[in-house]
C-alpha cells in the first residue's frame, strides 16, 4: 500500500512540475521567516531559513527527487 501511495505522490508532483511548480513553491510565506511566533512553546521564535532549506533538501532526497523537487524515478 505504501508503494502505491508513494507512486501516486510522485506522479502528482511530476504533473505539478510540468504545470510550473518549483522548489520556491514549497516554501512557507516570507512572514514565517520574519515574524516571530506570538504564543505557545515557540513564542518569539522564527523559522530559520537555513534549517528549512536543509530540511527541504533532505525531504527531496528521501522522496528520490532531485534538488529542485522533480521526481527522478517513475515506476
Amino acid at each position: 500500500m505504501f508503494e502505491l501511495s508513494s507512486h501516486l505522490h510522485d506522479l502528482t508532483r511530476t504533473i505539478n512540475v510540468k504545470l510550473g511548480v518549483k522548489r520556491e513553491d514549497d516554501y512557507p510565506s516570507e512572514r514565517a521567516f520574519t515574524t516571530p511566533i506570538k504564543t505557545g512553546p515557540h513564542a518569539g521564535e522564527l523559522l530559520d531559513r537555513e534549517y528549512f532549506e536543509s530540511a527541504l533538501t533532505m525531504y527531496y532526497e528521501k522522496r528520490g527527487w532531485d534538488e529542485n523537487g522533480v521526481p527522478t524515478v517513475t515506476a
